[in-house]
């Protein structure tokens, strides 16, 4: 199994929430939908957690605090060992990701953060961001015919698209992306990516 391009493992986690499963390393991210008017239980791990929806509303809890989740608006922060679930309000699926792992960092002050209007430091195009006190997301529209350029940094990198497919180069593997699919690149690998597409392709990038 290739390590940039892991293989997901499909979880049925109840009738009501399915999940696709990605072990990266000491990282887990999943992909998930939750169906209509369906409820995650309260439930607390090791890992600190952060996650976001792509479509509806998630009512979120973590300890006593009810937020609405916003869809590419808002990411929502569960720290190590904090008790957190969630309600989809509506009669529609809700998609999203969550991204779980051990980190060191002081506690978060705040359970949910905004993305801002920003330009993406690699492709120099606009994205909307957010950092927290271990992560940065990153979202960025590759237009049709643009070449990601080749790069490296000092942290951990995972990428996925929500549309369309977008050519992924990381060292000597090649895989054209689809939503469903991730890349996972460890800190000062090379990577650099392409859209032949013919339609902007919407890249959200998670650096650990």
């Amino acid at each position: 199994m290739s390590e940039f391009f892991p293989i997901p493992k499909y979880i049925k986690l109840n009738p009501h929430v399915e999940l696709e499963v990605f072990q990266c390393q000491d990282t887990i991210f999943q992909l998930y939908v939750i169906a209509p008017n369906a409820k995650l239980e309260s439930h607390h791990h090791p890992e600190s957690q952060i996650g976001m929806v792509f479509s509806g509303e998630l009512e979120l809890y973590i300890e006593d605090v009810i937020k609405p989740l916003r869809p590419l608006q808002d990411v929502y922060i569960a720290d190590g060992n904090i008790p957190h679930g969630a309600f989809n309000p509506l009669s529609e699926p809700m998609i999203g990701f969550d991204l779980k792992r051990i980190t060191s960092s002081l506690p978060s002050q705040d359970v949910v953060l905004t993305l801002s209007n920003n330009q993406d430091q690699i492709t120099h195009l606009p994205c909307q961001s957010v950092k927290g006190s271990w992560f940065e997301i990153v979202m960025t529209t590759i237009p049709s015919g643009y070449s990601i350029p080749p790069h490296q940094g000092e942290q951990e990198e995972i990428g996925f698209i929500l549309n369309g497919k977008l050519e992924i180069s990381i060292e000597n593997e090649e895989q054209c992306l689809e939503y469903g699919q991730i890349y996972y690149t460890p800190s000062r690998v090379l990577k650099k990516g392409y859209n032949s597409s013919n339609q902007d392709i919407n890249l959200i990038k998670i650096l650990i």
